[in-house]
């Protein structure tokens, strides 16, 4: 009786408009829906640095390297997107792309400038995981083979995954833990990204490359004496903002 008294009081003009609407939603095409959604969460996407070229030089240098592509600290998102239309610009498509940030507003480490802390509170909340993903979801799993997101610190990952990601596919189960690229755009304490590059190191190879964002906030100076040289790392390009690395043996 409810539903009767309702639908008596809506104009016709209103019911034609939502019969319409129900009809277009009902007949939407795959390429319209992506359409849409690329409209309404590509204004959540955005960056917080700079020299993004020296992002976009590293995976095309990893063409042909395989291995994992990964970056720890997603944000809001921009530097994922950057990797992944580099991706696609190199026609690198056949590959697994991981992130890797925790979210939840807690304590950020954005280090001291040498080899100290300076932990705060900072605005990467729940909410801005929920406006993000779901985008990156969508913008990459259009474009490349296989994308993941791991809602974890850099530490709960390493404990999980030392030895390696599980990757499902037709094939069945692969385990794999060899990484071609990594990002480290985490924390930024010289101490958290010791521990990063410790675990990578095993788990890289000849052709793979690293680049580190905000290398002003910690002694990274000495992290490259100390960890990236003996290591076979050799430095490839170096900007204010951004280092990177090939791994040469």
């Amino acid at each position: 009786m409810i539903y009767k008294f309702i639908k008596i009081l809506i104009p016709v003009s209103i019911k034609k408009y939502i019969k319409s609407s129900i009809k277009q939603l009902k007949n939407i095409s795959h390429e319209d829906y992506m359409k849409y959604t690329d409209s309404y969460y590509s204004k959540f996407i955005e960056t917080d640095s700079l020299n993004y070229e020296i992002l976009v030089n590293g995976i095309y240098k990893i063409k042909n390297i395989p291995g994992i592509v990964c970056e720890i600290g997603t944000r809001r998102g921009g530097s994922a997107k950057w990797i992944i239309d580099s991706l696609v610009e190199n026609k690198d498509l056949d590959r697994t792309f991981i992130t890797i940030d925790p979210y939840g507003n807690i304590e950020y480490n954005h280090g001291d400038g040498d080899i100290g802390t300076n932990k705060t509170i900072v605005d990467y909340t729940n909410k801005m995981r929920n406006e993000t993903i779901p985008y990156l979801y969508i913008y990459a799993l259009n474009k490349l083979k296989n994308f993941i997101f791991f809602n974890l610190e850099d530490s709960e990952f390493f404990e999980r995954y030392k030895n390696g990601i599980p990757i499902y596919s037709e094939g069945g189960k692969n385990l794999v833990n060899q990484y071609s690229f990594v990002f480290f755009d985490g924390p930024h304490d010289y101490e958290s990204i010791y521990k990063e590059v410790e675990f990578f190191n095993s788990r890289t190879h000849k052709g793979s490359v690293y680049i580190f964002d905000d290398v002003a906030n910690y002694n990274h100076r000495l992290l490259e004496n100390e960890l990236l040289f003996k290591n076979n790392w050799k430095l490839y390009e170096s900007s204010q903002r951004k280092i990177s690395y090939v791994k040469i043996n």
